[in-house]
């Protein structure tokens, strides 16, 4: 039997209701079966949640188990409906594929739906890290005729970015109270320009330790990620600077070795499928994939921009949008998401307490003199 190849194609929809988020972007209808199957243990149900007839998800199981030459459902009469290894084990790496490669379909799903917008529909080129929130927000600027286009990049790349013209803001989360010799303070501050840059606040979002469904390991804080396996995120990424500065400011080392995820929802999925005990990563990420949460911080989501962009019409859309009721909503409908203080522009100084007390003193005189 040759195994079968994956083809991807694309679809033109009609986008969904405000407030309401994107479907998924890329699924086959094989995983979405084993997916409502594992979760309602019952093919009658497993079909009516995905609008289908039960005649027509019993023979197209048997058709791609018989493709697959293996069985992916165990059935026994008056029980529930169980995946077989196979099944799950397939199931899990679909899952793992579809998070690491998330923040990319994302990219391309924006990219192609600006094709659609109008040729002079204004646009804010952002840099940053793909993130559920500044997906929603992607999807509501849409709807208002505003293009938001990113280029993948960490926080420090992205302040570059910015710096050299290569786009219009950088996407930053920041806690208050950060330390002046921390982590995020030196991978940050060579892109730091008080008085020239500003900061407009996008919401909030809650990071802490993602665990597996009812903490079997009895995880407490930060310094059990030296005692149990655990998986982390990439070098100098948003998550990998708060924690470095979370362990330094409890006196804990830098952050442990382990497996590298290129995303939370990768990490996420691997800790769904038991291949690690805890990771570090945002809430939204940790209830998507069904973990338990342990909260640890939260951070300020925010966009960092030349002040003299705060003028053009693509800011100022983007303040319109910010501050309306839509955003609110949708931030509510996200774990750990709040929209407080969205649409706030901010002098750098109200976040960079470490930075040079006479390049704050500046900030704020060019912001009265305003």
């Amino acid at each position: 039997m040759r195994a079968p190849r994956a083809r991807l194609s694309l679809q033109l929809v009609e986008p969904p209701p405000d407030g309401l988020p994107d479907p998924i972007a890329l699924q086959h209808p094989l995983f979405a079966l084993l997916e409502a199957l594992d979760a309602l243990g019952s093919l009658q149900h497993a079909a009516r949640s995905l609008g289908l007839s039960y005649r027509h998800c019993w023979g197209e199981l048997h058709r791609w188990e018989g493709q697959l030459g293996q069985p992916l459902v165990r059935w026994a009469r008056g029980q529930r409906a169980v995946l077989t290894p196979e099944g799950r084990t397939l199931l899990q790496r679909e899952r793992l594929c579809r998070a690491r490669l998330s923040g990319s379909i994302g990219q391309l799903q924006q990219a192609l739906d600006a094709l659609f917008l109008p040729v002079d529909a204004p646009v804010l080129r952002l840099a940053g890290a793909a993130d559920p929130l500044l997906g929603r927000l992607q999807l509501q600027a849409r709807a208002i005729g505003l293009a938001l286009p990113v280029q993948p990049a960490r926080p420090a790349e992205a302040l570059q970015a910015v710096v050299r013209g290569r786009c219009d803001a950088a996407v930053l989360s920041l806690r208050e109270g950060l330390r002046r010799d921390g982590p995020s303070a030196r991978a940050l501050r060579a892109g730091l320009r008080p008085g020239a840059q500003k900061l407009i606040q996008l919401g909030q979002r809650s990071l802490g330790l993602m665990l597996p469904p009812g903490n079997p390991d009895r995880v407490t804080g930060l310094a059990d990620l030296d005692r149990l396996p655990c998986l982390r995120s990439p070098e100098d990424s948003a998550e990998h600077l708060t924690l470095a500065e979370l362990r330094a400011q409890a006196g804990l080392p830098p952050p442990p070795e382990g497996a590298e995820e290129p995303c939370p929802e990768a990490l996420a999925e691997q800790l769904r499928a038991g291949h690690a005990a805890l990771a570090f990563g945002p809430e939204v990420a940790a209830r998507a994939a069904g973990l338990d949460f342990l909260p640890l911080v939260r951070e300020h989501c925010l966009l960092l921009m030349p002040r003299a962009a705060l003028d053009a019409v693509p800011a100022a859309c983007l303040l319109a949008l910010l501050a309306g009721p839509a955003w609110a909503a949708a931030l509510a409908q996200m774990p750990g998401c709040s929209a407080l203080g969205a649409g706030r522009v901010l002098p750098l100084g109200r976040m960079l307490s470490w930075w040079p007390v006479a390049a704050l003193r500046a900030d704020r005189a060019e912001d009265l003199a305003a």
